[in-house]
């Protein structure tokens, strides 16, 4: 992901520094209880230059999750100054296609579970992409295997909240997965139902068809909109309901969607292979739609975009 070595500026609390140099104290409480929530933003190089994909929708979430975190009174900077921040780190960097990594964490101040009067700190730190499910993963597909561990949110509110101490189940899938020898881990839900990967949403194709689980087994992820409005102008409907492996392995196509993920299509689940094993034609459909979307090649999808190109920056 990020090249640690790499000169760069990270924004901290109002104020750029070097990458290098961005530090937090070890007795957090977000390093201790994993109490911070964050979002993943993709910029992408439009006609106009830098774009952010969807950054009002991303830090409207952020902050969603604060909330379900209780950080409201605690929290220093607004909407409008964490917008800018993005905008400001994309263009600080010099960068034109990047990830963006907003996170909002509880810092330091006493020791204890309770978060009550610990300050919240702001981070915001930008890196060139790389291609996260490896190369070739979106032209040929990629190998799931089913995880060991149950994706298990007690309410939509947590299920849609992006708290850094929920991802511990995702990364204990993700790396079980690899060192299996597969791209990516599938989770289900205690009842066998399909919920996503270990970072991604999933969508099978069924007659012309979209179908993915509610997102009240999974997260509503901006991508899975994107895509979800993306079909509907296309004439393609999509269904929201549960369904089992037994349902994913007969689909005709699979793909999965997320802010690193974009739309990759999966090609089998362990042994078993889905469709041709190969991306099927509405994959590849909706891949060419999403893309020209983010690039800014498709003026229905315009309000999706805010410039990243600051004055006297990406010259």
């Amino acid at each position: 992901m990020g090249d640690f070595t790499k000169p760069g500026f990270i924004w901290l609390n109002g104020r750029f520094i070097r990458w290098a140099n961005a530090k937090i104290h070890v007795l957090s409480h977000a390093f201790l209880y994993g109490s911070g929530v964050f979002e993943g933003i993709r910029c992408y190089l439009a006609p106009e230059g830098p774009a952010l994909f969807r950054l009002q929708d991303h830090v409207e979430r952020l902050l969603y999750s604060a909330e379900v975190m209780k950080m409201g009174k605690a929290l220093k900077f607004t909407r409008e100054e964490i917008e800018k921040a993005c905008i400001e780190t994309v263009a600080r960097n010099g960068l034109e296609e990047c990830y963006l990594r907003p996170v909002l964490f509880y810092g330091s101040g006493k020791i204890g579970l309770s978060s009550t009067g610990i300050p919240v700190e702001a981070m915001v730190a930008a890196w060139p992409q790389e291609n996260y499910l490896g190369e070739g993963a979106a032209e040929n597909g990629i190998r799931l295997t089913v995880s060991r561990i149950a994706r298990n949110f007690q309410t939509k509110e947590l299920a849609n909240a992006k708290v850094t101490g929920h991802y511990v189940q995702s990364m204990l899938a993700k790396t079980e997965a690899v060192e299996k020898g597969f791209d990516e881990a599938l989770l289900l839900d205690r009842n066998g139902n399909v919920c996503e990967g270990a970072v991604e949403n999933i969508f099978i194709v069924r007659d012309g068809k979209l179908v993915t689980p509610p997102a009240q087994n999974a997260l509503d992820g901006i991508t899975r909109r994107s895509v979800i409005e993306i079909a509907m102008n296309e004439g393609i409907g999509t269904q929201e309901k549960f369904f089992g492996l037994e349902e994913l392995l007969a689909a005709d196509e699979a793909f999965m969607t997320g802010t690193s993920a974009e739309i990759t299509p999966i090609a089998s689940v362990d042994s078993g292979a889905i469709g041709q094993e190969k991306p099927g034609e509405i994959t590849k459909m909706l891949q060419e739609k999403f893309f020209a979307a983010c690039r800014g090649k498709d003026g229905r999808y315009k309000k999706w975009l805010t410039p990243a190109k600051m004055p006297g920056r990406n010259a």
